[in-house]
């Protein structure tokens, strides 16, 4: 007989560090997180130093020895299928093994924020970015489920942005690694992984390409709305709404939201997995249908007939229509279904390639680039270019200045926004101008004078980023200085415009070496880019 217990507590967590488990050093425990106990190591395998996150899993209690042999079999089995998914938006397993009879995976370390950090700091996402975020997450679940392995627990816990703005879905396959049989798991268990279990999980039923369907729906639903599609007091009233309730209305939480966006999700979040929608991709078509259903530089996702199901659109007929011959809105919810024109373009195939990439670990000065595994998806790159050129029309009467000022206070970004009433006076200016050595015009160069913020906890530091808050693409501008009772940071870019950067200064207080902003933010300000009209312009200055 065997229950669900987890016996990797029993490992003594605090001896573990400083020991090597074959070329990777386990420098400190992390914590313990949804799949078990989390190291930071690292590896100086061919002569360049990585880090890595190495998790234990968390493994049931076997009554016999002969029960964990084969447990432990089965993880070596489906671990090395996982680990032959090499895919731009999909997290890699690079290595796994056993010490001691618990196993354990081994992932790069990404310290970058969730999608639900960003949800929880910003809240609900416009249509356009959702879309985008759809894609590559379908792309990824499209992927992995032509190589035969189901995600199992996909939620925005589980979906990260990277520096350059693009996503990558974590923990793919992983939760089957620990427990084949959900019956034996309780449902506040599973919940405790993810608020978008589908009911035939809940149920202890098989999972099937569907189940990460109702996950990304539950996804979908999350970000336009910034909150969990059923939320309760307890698991079990979330389970119970999970199997029987119908999806609240959008337009309780949302106004703005096109007509037929419910019958989208509805049929997304269907109780009965054959309601679905067959494919991550055929979900996302329906999603842009409604969204810009004339959006010519998106390519779609190749969709299959479904064994059963006739999903081949007729022309003039939308993926809002066909969702919504098998769902109707409630009487109390104002959204309809439209009908427009059948996107065009070409389309996107769901046969990725295995192409090379350097997700295999990497070194924390070398950020990850996807700008070469994405050439074939123009859409991400025709936004930016028509983003800059905005941008720059926005500035060019600044371009004339040979030192650029910009300032919402006497000089500079004000950063009234504060995060800590701990450091309820705390505020500061950002100086952008034109450093003598760079090119004409470019303003790329800064100076932070932050006064009356406390100093910062033993081993942290205050840290300084740009941030686009469309895209999430982030600039490390350095560390603060601390001056007196003021703290400083001056930062040159070289060539670079800092206004095209981004939208947005933080200041966050971060432990140790990060490339991107994982801690507490403090301050935060906006560029004054965005309320140029208005602005004074006086010699060399430019004054809010």
């Amino acid at each position: 007989m065997r229950g669900y217990t987890p016996v990797i507590k029993n490992l003594a967590l605090d001896k573990l560090s400083g020991i090597t488990l074959g070329t990777y050093y386990l420098e400190r425990f992390i914590g313990h997180g949804k799949i078990g106990p989390t190291f930071l190591a690292h590896s100086d395998a061919n002569n360049a130093t990585t880090t890595y996150l190495l998790q234990f899993l968390d493994g049931p209690l076997y009554a016999t020895s002969k029960d964990h042999e084969v447990h432990l079999e089965r993880f070596q089995y489906l671990a090395s299928q996982i680990a032959t998914l090499k895919h731009p938006y999909i997290l890699p397993l690079i290595d796994f093994g056993v010490f001691r009879g618990f196993p354990y995976l081994v992932s790069p370390h990404i310290p970058l924020r969730s999608l639900r950090t960003r949800i929880d700091k910003n809240g609900a996402l416009n249509t356009f970015t959702v879309g985008r975020y759809l894609d590559q997450i379908a792309t990824a679940l499209e992927y992995a489920h032509e190589h035969a392995v189901l995600h199992g627990s996909l939620s925005v816990d589980t979906i990260f942005i990277r520096l350059d703005g693009q996503l990558v879905v974590a923990n793919v396959g992983v939760r089957n690694l620990l427990e084949p049989d959900t019956q034996d798991m309780a449902r506040n268990q599973l919940l405790t992984w993810s608020d978008g279990y589908a009911p035939e999980q809940l149920l202890g039923k098989p999972a099937s390409p569907a189940t990460d369907i109702y996950a990304l729906g539950a996804i979908v639903y999350h970000l336009l709305t910034g909150s969990s599609v059923f939320e309760g007091n307890t698991p079990n009233d979330i389970a119970q709404k999970h199997l029987y309730a119908s999806i609240p209305p959008l337009n309780q939480r949302r106004s703005d939201l096109p007509a037929g966006m419910y019958t989208i999700l509805a049929r997304a979040l269907a109780k009965d997995p054959a309601q679905r929608f067959h494919q991550p991709g055929a979900f996302a078509n329906a999603y842009h249908s409604i969204i810009v259903p004339t959006n010519r530089t998106r390519m779609p996702f190749v969709v299959s007939e479904a064994p059963g199901m006739q999903t081949n659109q007729p022309h003039g007929t939308t993926g809002a229509a066909m969702a919504e011959r098998q769902f109707t809105e409630h009487a109390w919810s104002t959204n309809r279904s439209a009908a427009n024109g059948h996107t065009s373009g070409p389309q996107r195939s769901t046969n990725q390639s295995s192409m090379p990439h350097s997700l295999h670990g990497f070194s924390e000065d070398k950020p990850l680039s996807l700008s070469d595994s994405l050439r074939d998806n123009p859409r991400p790159d025709l936004m930016r270019r028509f983003q800059r050129k905005q941008r720059q029309r926005t500035i060019t009467i600044a371009s004339l200045i040979l030192v650029l000022v910009i300032a919402t206070s006497v000089a500079g970004i004000t950063l009234l926004a504060q995060k800590s009433s701990g450091v309820a006076r705390a505020g500061g200016q950002v100086m952008f101008f034109a450093n003598q050595d760079g090119s004409g015009g470019q303003t790329n160069s800064l100076h932070i004078n932050i006064q009356n913020l406390a100093a910062p906890a033993a081993g942290y530091d205050y840290e300084a980023w740009i941030i686009n808050d469309q895209t999430e693409e982030v600039t490390d501008l350095g560390k603060l200085v601390q001056k007196n009772q003021s703290w400083f940071l001056a930062y040159s870019g070289g060539s670079s415009n800092l206004l095209n950067a981004g939208d947005k200064l933080e200041i966050t207080q971060e432990q140790g070496l990060v490339n991107a902003p994982a801690g507490k933010v403090f301050l935060t300000g906006i560029f004054p880019v965005k309320s140029f009209n208005g602005h004074i312009i006086s010699g060399s200055q430019c004054i809010v």
